[in-house]
């Protein structure tokens, strides 16, 4: 009978370390993902940052082509398609981009620009 109790205690050591070292091994999982979820929300912010700028880059070379072409849709100038038919370019900042023809060649221009 004491062998028995004996026995049936340390099976019962056995599994509670186990159930022990797996909520351990559970903690440090979980301070690992929330770690890497931290760092992925640095990268995003830095990535959207980055879009924002490399936008408005776009927008002001765009402005400075129609600029130092003198297409500024002049006599003779007509925007591609028609309202949702000109398929422009559209990010939730602020720019689209659609196109003109002038003069037999098709210029991008600047629709709407960024709320800056």
């Amino acid at each position: 009978v004491t062998a028995a109790v004996i026995l049936g205690n340390l099976v019962l050591a056995v599994l509670i370390g186990t159930i022990m070292a797996s909520w351990a091994e559970q903690q440090r999982l979980l301070g690992d993902v929330l770690e890497s979820n931290v760092q992925l929300e640095k990268t995003t912010a830095k990535l959207q940052e980055e879009k924002l700028r490399l936008d408005a880059l776009l927008v002001r070379q765009y402005n400075l082509l129609a600029v130092l072409g003198g297409r500024s849709g002049g006599p003779g100038c007509k925007e591609a398609g028609s309202g949702s038919d000109s398929s422009p370019l559209g990010s939730k900042e602020g720019l689209t981009l659609g196109e003109q023809v002038c003069g037999g060649y098709l210029y991008p221009l600047v629709l709407r620009r960024l709320a800056a």
